[in-house]
């Protein structure tokens, strides 16, 4: 994780927490979810913990955060999986037999090859939206902490 993005959050946290800013940025280490159920909520049946930090300088992330190369190859197979489809159909039509548009057709379409890559297109297809639901569903997650993080100040200066 980049310094400047370590800057740029902890001034969002300071601002959000009402919590100086510390001198030092704290050192950012990926975990496992295992490790914040025993570690961050070892009292709670639901640990949505994603990160933690322990007041020693250390700032815990879940792994699922440290997934961006990994979503990326997905977004790509998937932006690309059409064109791998149409590339592999034109290879099957130019082996086909000569007839009329849906004879080819309907001759392409038995063909094993065509078969495997439509799987394949769909099985890229469904990996990204596996992967996009994921991000949408962190990014409702911090949605929420940020909107609790707000009602949370908003009941400490009401009780003021």
């Amino acid at each position: 994780m980049s310094h400047m993005l370590i800057v740029v959050l902890l001034s969002w946290a300071s601002h959000l927490s009402g919590y100086s800013m510390p001198t030092e940025p704290p050192e950012i280490q990926f975990k496992s979810h295992a490790w914040f159920v025993e570690h961050a909520c070892p009292t709670m049946e639901d640990c949505n913990v994603l990160a933690w930090y322990n007041d020693e300088g250390i700032v815990y992330l879940d792994e699922s955060l440290d997934n961006r190369e990994i979503y990326g190859n997905l977004r790509g197979l998937q932006a690309t999986a059409d064109d791998a489809l149409k590339t592999e159909d034109a290879f099957i039509r130019d082996d086909a037999p000569d007839g009329s548009v849906a004879e080819v057709d309907a001759w392409v379409r038995r063909q094993t090859r065509h078969g495997e890559a439509v799987k394949e297109k769909k099985k890229k297809y469904s990996d990204w939206a596996a992967a996009e639901l994921k991000m949408k569903i962190l990014f409702a997650l911090k949605d929420k902490y940020q909107t609790d993080c707000k009602l949370a100040r908003d009941m400490d200066q009401a009780h003021r």
